[in-house]
């Protein structure tokens, strides 16, 4: 396996580079992910794994109460957004009586205007856009407690 975090990128980078790793994970693995995702991986990999997530994190958040936050907020995106990519809207509809493309058109306005947005096409951008605000956010409370 390639190095996830080069030491030539800075902490976010690496942090950033991480976050996506799982991501793609998840993507390559999805029955195990949903499995992953549900429960806690007692044993030395597993724990290992967390240690170098939190680690990537405190780089960026030097204290170590807003670092284990953060990796918590992370966590929390990283897995609802694999588990909607591997499980929910990629599966399909899961009901057993779908909702009428014309019951939606008439009673669902805004669905109707936000679905264009919501297809697999459109997965890419909507990660980076919640990532790269988390991490934006993340980076702006380093700066706030470093200046004081």
């Amino acid at each position: 396996a390639s190095e996830v975090e080069p030491f030539s990128m800075t902490p976010v980078e690496r942090l950033r580079r991480v976050c996506y790793a799982y991501r793609d994970m998840a993507h390559r693995h999805p029955r195990f992910f949903a499995y992953l995702a549900v429960h806690r991986v007692k044993m030395p990999a597993g724990e290992h794994f967390i240690e170098r997530v939190l680690e990537t994190v405190a780089a960026v958040m030097v204290d170590r109460e807003p670092a284990a936050r953060w990796f918590r907020v992370l966590g929390y995106y990283l897995v609802g957004a694999a588990l909607d990519e591997t499980s929910g809207y990629a599966a399909g509809p899961s009901s057993a009586e779908p909702v009428s493309e014309s019951y939606i058109a008439e009673h669902c306005p805004g669905l109707v205007t936000a679905a264009p947005y919501f297809g697999k096409t459109q997965w890419e951008r909507t990660f980076a856009l919640g990532l790269d605000a988390l991490i934006a956010e993340i980076a702006d409370e380093r700066a706030r407690k470093a200046h004081g």
